[in-house]
């Protein structure tokens, strides 16, 4: 028994360290992006959106039965459970290919130090959940590889099926299970059953699809395609609604759009990891490559499908702080399997100093050395990744519903914004007397658009029935949406911005005078529990992607109301202060500064034109409009044909397309403030 409790007592040790530091950070707040949804749906049982994630909701549910804290910190555990065993699980796999102890646990604690690693272990996201599959299925195909025992492949076919209900980005690393399991094909061909048993095993892990079905039946107010029927299970497990895995979502992007998001992922893994993380990674790649073609090769291709090939094919342009938010989602994968490499390049760089000082009794030393790469990321990312105190995602909700009138009808638009009132809402019991629509992805708009054409039947489908069931609704009860509902030209409709939302107004005359509407502006503004000094805070909790685009709602509501303003009023000069305010509030919003610029080059002011449209290309590099704007100003104001014609380049070069062509176009469907 001392033995054993010798031989286990660093990686016991080891999982109960991170566990504890996890759990010290761990989010008690919905926080922002998809959080709310997993949150809410586990909490009423009911389906979030696709592919539903049966696993991580199931487990949400049975754990917001424990009413012990917020039920965004109890789905939070999921995520520090799984994060934990997944450093316990890195450490094994480390042991096995180093045979050395030291050296596995410090390569567990850089990994579980890592900003992306650490970040998704403190909220309630799949992603967590996610890396301990990559890391189980990636030791029990390693196991397989070695040691030939069946038991490590039906392991494998279980947890392989059990992962794809978790996330199917899981599927980026089949690839090169099947390179690590196909190297005892022969073994497998000549025995069936094993075959048989593996497909079993894994259809079982499967079958906790079963809980969407169950969970759609009882109605709840969080149901996503409504898989109660095997039409809609299938749209909502092949995720029609978005694509697999969100491939399409921009097919349009030209091949340099597509090099500088290339270009941010490597900035990002290699900034997170280190470069003498990284350097070390090397190491161990080459010496793989060289000692176990087949190992390195599978972990190689691991890497580069779940990480080069996996953003490129997403392909989305980093147009916000939403969007880099998403993708730090997508990094975290990537930068796990590339930890892989490590261990084996630590002992091979602990080695080659050990032969040319001809005394092993130093590679303990040359290791402890490494230990204080692990200390540097802890100190480093600790406040980074401390969400216990960060209750923004919770105030956002709370000032997007409180300034409501009762009974109101509220239309979120918006991930975070839509999640995180559901989450207020159903989860937590705030305000149900509003009734929340789903006008994109939920079957809610479409009850009250075939009410209303059953009132009103000779209505002409080709009309825009979204607008006149708005109307008709607007007028029985008060519209409020966070974002200005677009419907056709032929029902243009009034939105009145209202603290972080708009009213739906039904005509002209129910505009209030401007002082009117600054009173009431500044009345909902007092009390929002987000003020801008905790939007701009410089406590590192706040610094995240997510935060930063909730950070960009406040903002986006600013600059709407200078809008308004300026469209209603003529108030030019309160319009540019607020767009300031906006630019304040969020120095990423792009739209502020364009809005800015383009008022600022109707006033012929161009040199304040040109510097705004600038500053917002830093934050959207790919803003049409924008391109005009300062070809306008160069050309037309400063006579300048030289810098004019550059920006016509520079536009070729980033979209391929011909600026003179695609102008007209652009100015078109252009908004201004």
């Amino acid at each position: 028994m001392p033995s054993i409790l010798k031989r286990n007592l660093l990686p016991f040790f080891l999982l109960s360290f991170v566990l504890l530091v996890y759990l010290n950070n761990l989010s008690p707040s919905v926080y922002g992006g998809d959080v709310g949804d997993f949150v809410t749906a586990a909490t009423v049982m009911g389906v979030p959106h696709a592919s539903g994630y049966p696993l991580f909701v199931f487990l949400g549910f049975l754990l917001t039965r424990i009413h012990y804290m917020t039920p965004a910190y109890m789905v939070g555990i999921i995520s520090v459970v799984s994060s934990a065993l997944a450093i316990f699980i890195f450490y094994l796999l480390a042991l096995e290919m180093t045979k050395n102890k030291f050296i596995s646990a410090v390569s567990s604690l850089i990994l579980a130090f890592t900003y992306f690693f650490w970040f998704f272990a403190e909220i309630a996201e799949v992603f967590a959940l996610n890396n301990f599959f990559v890391l189980i299925l990636t030791f029990l195909g390693y196991l397989y590889y070695k040691y030939k025992d069946t038991k490590y492949i039906y392991a494998l076919a279980f947890f392989t099926g059990l992962s794809m209900t978790n996330n199917y980005i899981i599927s980026f690393i089949f690839p090169t299970l099947l390179i690590m399991v196909l190297s005892n094909f022969r073994k497998l061909l000549a025995n069936p059953k094993i075959i048989v048993k593996c497909i079993l095993l894994g259809l079982l892990g499967l079958s906790v699809y079963i809980y969407l079905p169950i969970a759609a039946s009882h109605n709840p107010p969080v149901n996503w395609d409504n898989p109660s029927n095997l039409h809609n299970f299938l749209r909502m497990v092949l995720r029609k609604d978005y694509g697999t895995f969100g491939v399409g979502f921009v097919p349009n992007l030209v091949f340099m759009q597509r090099v500088l998001i290339q270009k941010d992922y490597f900035v990002s893994l290699i900034g997170q990891l280190t470069f003498p993380v990284v350097f070390i990674v090397l190491i161990g790649a080459y010496k793989l490559f060289r000692t176990d073609k087949k190992l390195f090769f599978s972990f190689a291709l691991s890497f580069v499908l779940s990480g080069p090939v996996f953003i490129g094919l997403v392909g989305l342009p980093l147009l916000s702080t939403f969007l880099v938010g998403v993708y730090e989602r997508f990094f975290s994968m990537s930068s796990v399997v590339l930890m892989f490499f490590f261990p084996i390049g630590l002992l091979t760089f602990v080695e080659f100093f050990n032969k040319i000082l001809k005394k092993k009794t130093y590679q303990n030393l040359f290791i402890a050395v490494f230990l204080i790469v692990p200390l540097i990321l802890f100190r480093y990312n600790f406040e980074k990744t401390n969400l216990s105190h960060v209750w923004i995602g919770d105030n956002l909700a709370l000032d997007l519903i409180s300034s409501l009138p009762k009974g109101a009808t509220f239309l979120p638009v918006g991930d975070t914004p839509l999640f995180d009132s559901w989450y207020m809402v159903y989860a937590r019991g705030e305000r149900t007397d509003l009734k929340l629509v789903n006008h994109i992805m939920n079957d809610s708009l479409v009850k009250l658009q075939d009410a209303y054409l059953k009132k009103h039947p000779k209505e002409k489908v080709s009309q825009d029935i979204t607008a006149l069931t708005l109307k008709d609704l607007a007028n029985r009860t008060n519209v409020f949406s966070n974002a200005q509902i677009q419907v056709s030209k032929g029902q243009p409709l009034i939105w009145m911005p209202w603290g972080l939302n708009f009213k739906l107004l039904t005509s002209a005359k129910q505009i209030p005078t401007e002082q009117q509407f600054l009173d009431l502006q500044d009345r909902i503004w007092s009390k929002f529990l987000n003020t801008p000094s905790e939007l701009k805070s410089n406590d590192p909790g706040y610094n995240g992607s997510t935060i930063s685009d909730i950070s960009s709602v406040y903002s986006g509501a600013m600059m709407s109301e200078g809008a308004f303003v300026n469209n209603y009023y003529k108030d030019t000069k309160l319009a540019l202060a607020l767009f300031n305010k906006a630019q304040e509030l969020s120095p990423q919003n792009s739209k502020a500064y364009f809005s800015a610029g383009f008022i600022y080059t109707e006033q012929k002011q161009c040199q304040l034109a040109i510097d705004n449209v600038n500053e917002g290309l830093k934050f959207s590099p790919f803003d049409k409009m924008s391109y005009y704007l300062l070809y306008y100003n160069y050309k037309f104001c400063f006579n300048d044909i030289t810098k004019a014609n550059g920006i016509v380049e520079k536009y070729h070069q980033l979209f391929n397309s011909d600026f003179y062509k695609d102008m007209p176009g652009v100015i078109k469907n252009y908004e201004s403030p």
